[in-house]
């Protein structure tokens, strides 16, 4: 069971890693509206107004939750290696958990971004 709970920490790494890319693409101003890479909803997808709003909206929340991810795979990693004989029913709520997490934060930031250019494109 050990080495499963390894193995999910790599999707959970990518995650975190993923975060993290596209917060600093949106601090450096980098992600563009019709570039390979950013939060497409119909709303980010208004105006470069209302994606550049979305982004920096989602930002902080992609920040915090790209470190959370790489940390939550660094535990799996630790659980794994620490407890290879761990019961499969709790290796498999462990791995649930996390990936609820994960997967929590790029619906916050999703969330948030679709919010803030709702806003702008209301405006315009």
């Amino acid at each position: 069971m050990g080495t499963a709970l390894a193995i999910c920490s790599i999707a959970l790494a990518l995650f975190g890693v993923t975060s993290l890319l596209l917060w600093r693409s949106i601090a450096k101003g980098t992600t563009t509206r019709h570039g390979n890479f950013g939060i497409r909803t119909e709303a980010t997808q208004q105006s470069d107004a209302a994606w550049i709003a979305g982004h920096e909206a989602a930002a902080p929340s992609l920040r915090v939750f790209g470190y959370v991810d790489i940390v939550l795979a660094l535990i799996l990693v630790a659980i794994g290696f620490f407890a290879p004989d761990l019961n499969s029913a709790v290796a498999l709520t462990i791995r649930l958990i996390a990936y609820a997490i994960a997967i929590g934060g790029f619906v916050v930031a999703m969330r948030k971004a679709n919010a803030a250019a709702k806003q702008v494109a209301d405006g315009e």
